[in-house]
Order: C-alpha cells, then structure tokens, then sequence
C-alpha cells in the first residue's frame, strides 16, 4: 500500500512567536523551551500526518509509515530510504522499545532495500525498559524528542551515534539522567537547542565540524567540562561557557551544577572581550553572580530566563555605557527594556508578611523573557507590579513561577504584547492567575480579556479614570529602595503627596534627583500630571 503523505523541505513551524538564539553560519533560528510532558501520543499523530521527520529538498511519498521489522518499526520512503519510529500507536504501552536495540543500516520490504538514514522524533522517548541504543553509521538525523524523558525511568545508559551523523535536533536527549556518556562524531553539523537539557555527564567534546549550536543547550544539566576541538572554525569555550570563536561573542553558559542544586563555583565574570550576550545564555544558572564588562553592547531577549533565585546580584562595570542597573534591576542605557530583575527570591515558606511592591520605570517599552523568572524551592516576595502605560512588549516567561503576585497593575489600554510560546498560554508569564487580581485602565477590559495571554486572568478590574497614570514622556521616573529617582533635562516643579493627601515634599528639579521616602504609596505630580509609585 503507498500512502499519499509527503515529506517537504523544512520551513518548518520551528521558528516560533520567539527568535531563539542562532549561532550556524547560514543564520537560522530555531525552536525553543518546552515542559517537560508526556509526548509519545504527540508523536504518534505527528509521524502519521507525515510531520516529524527528516525534510528533504524535494517531496517524498511515504510507502508505509509503520512497518515493523525485527521489533524495530519504521516509515519507508518511496526514496529507498527509512526513518526509524515509535512503536506506540497512543493505546498500548507494551509496544514501548525494551532492553539494547541495535538498528541494521539497511532493512527489506517487499524485495526492495530501505537504507537507514535517519532517527525519528520521539522514536525512544519514555520508554522505561530500553536500556541501550546502537545506530548504524547511515543515520544522518537525529530528530526531535528522539530520547526524550529517559531521566524519568533512569534506564538508557548507553547510546552509540553513526559516524556520519550530521544533526541532532531540538530537545533530543532532553532528560537522559542516566546516559553519562556520549561520543560526538566528527561529521556532526548543527546541534539543536535544549538539545541536552536536564543531561548528566561529566564532560562533553563538541567536534571541529560543528556550525550550529542551539539556544540553552545544556538546560538545567549536571556537566563538569565542556571542550570544544581547537579546530573548530565557529565556537570556542572557555571555563565550561561557549563563546564564538573570537570570544565576542557568549552564546550558552551551562547551568553550573556539580549536582541538581549544587553549584561548581559561585561567580561568573563575562571576558572584556565579549560584545554580545546571546539569548538565554544564563538560563537556569546556579551562579550567585555574573559580572558584565565595559565591551558588553548587547544583550538578547530572555538572556537570565529562570536564574532569579541564584543570581543575586550583577555587577555591571561602571564604564559600561549600553546598560544601567537601577534598585537591583538591569535596563539598557535608556530604561526603555527591562532585561532582568534580581531582588526578592527567598527560600520557600520562609516569607510571612515582608512583601514587594515593584514599579516599572515608565519609560520601560519591553520587559525581556525571564525577566523575574525565577522557580525551584524558592519563592518571589514580590505581592504587586505596576506595569506603565509605556508598556509595549511581556517576553516569553518574564514572570513564570511568581505565584507570589496578588495583583498586577497594567496602565496600558491597549494590552502591551505577550510572547504566547509553543502553545504555551499566560501560565508562563504570570503563574497563579486564578488568584492575581488585574487591574486595567477604564474602558479597556473587554480588550484584555481577549488579548492573548491577558485573557487567562480570571479576575479583570477596570481603575477608575485618573490622571495618576500620567507624566510628562521627558521625565524618568522610578522607585528605589527607601525612596524615587527622578530625572529630567528641563526644571520642572515637582510635588509628592502621601495617599491620604498630605504633601511630603514639593522642589524643582533638573537632571537626576534621588528622593528619600519611607515605604509606601505616593502620589508623584510633575507640573500638571502625576503618577503613583510604590516604595518598599
């Protein structure tokens, strides 16, 4: 039987509402995070549909997409070539992969030979008795999820690649707790992103024919020495990070775990060599530190993504003139984005009535992915978070695992964009919404409610109308531990109120002002219009 399903050149639907981090030499982006679930199900429809697989330059008819040989199933091409898959057909887990699997690098069907070439998505995933893999050296493709979640079942203690393998793709070994050893071949070409995350071992060689490495390869993985062959023409490492070659470059810094929860060492000082920091090149670290130089000019979005309960504290050099950090929190020069915010994680049940109130600057347009991301066994002392009316931009995650948030004030009637990623809804921005409470500018409910993202707020509040919200566009304005930071190119008459409506200081200021106050709600009036802010 020939089925009509087509394999195609892969635009693929990768590339997702979030540019993930890109370092091959033809500038490709890739797909990024995911949660960790049960995917078997997932790729039995997607294998059936003709999805996952290897894309070709030119369309493939499928000659069987499941045909079991030897206990080993695969999808025949109508090319003489086979993608090996799942036996799970979504009903019976007893068709999972059990024990050492070798797969032969050519199988017959029909009196016709299919050569091997490639490792399905999701072919071994979850597969809780298969102990060991060994590939032929035709195999050029690993795909998507092909081992992931083994960590769940610590089975898969060994799996031996083909020499002429060229890709590894996204989240391929994605939970392999067990497999402490893994020989990359020479041939190997691109690697995908998390393509090792949540990974044991203790060191791992990327070869010299490498071009492409994905964002946060090493996601939440134990890894003692990462090396790069010394002549590879694209990357470098150094101290366990990987850089491009001329070191101007940081594009992954693994999570530095000598265990799940314990550090290698404490402090990760950036090379006064590096220009840019790639995306999610801290995420999920266990450094209490990092310290950026003066060459550092940029930094991509989500670049600290869930590291807010480990990296306390930025020392950013004062000759540094691209980036700020105000009152524990890192902005570009101008404070139009808010790139990471790393005050207020404590250890979990340990805060009782110390809470956070946090102002956004209301120059801030973007907040970066994982801003505040933070999560493990700790928790945000952070209760509310006045967003401005500058607001444009949320970042995937910015605000995943603050459960602690009770209410959020977003001054922006036109609901600023959220970065819905992988499907995934809200929940990854702002967790425990059933229980946070959203207030809104008069008059704009309705198009937060059905705002992507916004709408998963369960309790949606319009303020009553007010020019509290507003200030003049040419005055930065913000608060800081024990008081507010004014700055302004022009003299301008300044007048804060307390909430009951006495008057606690009135000036005129020009260029940058820091003021003292006690904590508390204020009401910030600069000639005509005013803000309220909230000092802790």
């Amino acid at each position: 039987m020939c089925l009509s399903f087509k394999k195609t050149e892969a635009t693929t639907e990768k590339n997702s509402a979030m540019e993930t981090g890109d370092h091959s030499t033809n500038g490709a982006s890739s797909k990024s995070h995911k949660s960790r679930v049960n995917f078997r199900f997932f790729y039995f429809i997607l294998i059936a549909v003709g999805i996952v697989g290897r894309f070709d330059i030119q369309a493939q008819n499928v000659v069987s997409w499941k045909e079991i040989i030897d206990g080993i199933g695969y999808i025949l091409w109508d090319t003489n070539e086979a993608t090996v898959r799942t036996l799970y057909d979504g009903y019976n887990e007893s068709e999972l992969y059990k024990g050492d699997i070798v797969i032969p690098d050519k199988v017959s069907y029909k009196g016709i030979k299919y050569t091997v070439t490639e490792i399905g998505g999701g072919a071994f995933a979850n597969c809780p008795e298969l102990h060991s893999v060994v590939m032929p050296n035709t195999v050029k493709k690993i795909g998507s999820y092909a081992f992931e979640d083994c960590q769940n079942y610590n089975s898969l203690k060994s799996v031996t690649l083909s020499n002429t393998l060229e890709e590894i793709d996204d989240d391929a070994f994605m939970g392999c707790g067990a497999l402490k050893e893994l020989n990359l071949p020479n041939s190997l070409k691109r690697i995908g992103n998390d393509a090792f995350a949540w990974f044991t071992l203790n060191s791992i060689t990327i070869p010299d024919s490498v071009e492409h490495i994905g964002a946060y390869l090493f996601r939440d993985a134990t890894i003692r020495s990462i090396l790069i062959a010394a002549d590879n023409p694209y990357f470098s490492a150094k101290d366990n990070a990987i850089y491009n070659k001329d070191y101007t470059t940081l594009i992954s810094c693994p999570p530095n775990r000598a265990s799940f929860a314990t550090p290698l060492k404490e402090d990760f000082v950036i090379p006064n060599t590096v220009k840019k920091i790639e995306k999610f090149a801290f995420a999920w670290s266990l450094y209490s530190s990092v310290t950026i130089p003066e060459s550092v000019e940029e930094i991509r979005d989500g670049t600290f993504a869930g590291s807010g309960p480990s990296i306390a504290k930025i020392n950013l050099n004062s000759n540094n003139k691209f980036f700020k950090i105000i009152d524990d929190a890192l902005y570009d020069k101008d404070i139009t984005a808010l790139i990471y915010y790393f005050k207020g994680w404590e250890s979990r049940g340990t805060i009782n009535t110390d809470r956070m109130n946090v102002t956004v600057p209301n120059t801030v347009t973007r907040i970066y992915g994982g801003a505040f991301c933070g999560g493990g066994s700790n928790e945000s002392r952070i209760a509310s978070i006045s967003l401005p009316k500058s607001l444009e931009y949320i970042g995937y995650g910015a605000f995943s695992y603050c459960e602690s948030f009770k209410e959020i004030y977003s001054y922006n009637p036109i609901p600023p964009q959220t970065i819905i990623y992988e499907g995934l809804a809200l929940s990854s921005h702002f967790n425990a919404v059933e229980d946070c409470k959203l207030y809104v500018p008069k008059g704009s409910k309705a198009a937060y409610a059905s705002a992507d993202g916004w709408d998963e707020f369960k309790t949606i509040i319009e303020m009553a109308p007010t020019s509290v919200d507003k200030i003049q566009k040419d005055i930065v304005l913000y608060a800081i531990s024990n008081g507010i930071v004014i700055e302004s190119a022009e003299t301008v008459p300044v007048t804060i109120y307390s909430v009951s409506g006495q008057k606690v200081y009135e000036s005129t200021i020009q260029g940058s002002k820091q003021i003292s106050l006690n904590k508390g709600i204020y009401i910030v009036q600069t000639g005509q219009t005013a803000r309220k802010i909230i000092v802790n």
